[in-house]
C-alpha cells in the first residue's frame, strides 16, 4: 500500500454517525482533504485526543475519492496551548478562512507553513498589540484571497 505520511492541522471536525468523524485537514503535501476517523469517538480509540484544532500531527489516509479514510493520527510535537482566549478566538477565525476558501487537494506548501507560523505566532504572544495582531491575522487572509 502506498503511504500518505505526512504533516497536517485539524482545520475542522463535525460528528458522523455514533463513534466517528469527519475531519478536514490542512497537509504539507496534499493541501486541504477530507477524512473519516472511525471510530475516533471511542475512548479506547488511538485516534481519541489527537484530533484536536492546531495541533501539529503525522498523518496517513488512504482512499481514492474526495472523502479518504484516516489511518494514523499521531502528534508531531508537544501540544502548546494559546496564552489568551483572544488568540484563541483568532486562531478559529484562521482556520475557517482556510476551510471555506481553499479548495480540495488544493496543494500548496506556502499556504501550510504560513498556517503554521501564523498559529506558532497566537500561541506565544498573549498580549499581542493591536497593530501586530493585524499584521498576523490579516497576512494570511490577504494571501488566501489573492
Amino acid at each position: 500500500m502506498i503511504s500518505n505520511l505526512q504533516k497536517a492541522y485539524v482545520i475542522h471536525s463535525r460528528p458522523y454517525k455514533e463513534t466517528s468523524l469527519i475531519v478536514t485537514f490542512l497537509t504539507e503535501k496534499k493541501g486541504k482533504i477530507t477524512a473519516v476517523a472511525k471510530g475516533a469517538k471511542r475512548k479506547n480509540s488511538r485516534l481519541s485526543g489527537n484530533l484536536e484544532p492546531f495541533q501539529s500531527l503525522n498523518i496517513d489516509f488512504r482512499g481514492k475519492s474526495d472523502l479518504k479514510s484516516l489511518v494514523l493520527a499521531e502528534p508531531s510535537e508537544v501540544f502548546e496551548d494559546f496564552c489568551g482566549s483572544e488568540n484563541l478566538y483568532s486562531a478559529f477565525y484562521i482556520n475557517e478562512l482556510i476551510n471555506y476558501l481553499i479548495a480540495q487537494a488544493d496543494e500548496s506548501v506556502e499556504i501550510f507553513d504560513l498556517y503554521k507560523k501564523c498559529i506558532a505566532n497566537l500561541k506565544k504572544n498573549n498580549s499581542i498589540e493591536k497593530q501586530s495582531k493585524q499584521e498576523v491575522l490579516y497576512q494570511p487572509q490577504a494571501q488566501l484571497l489573492n
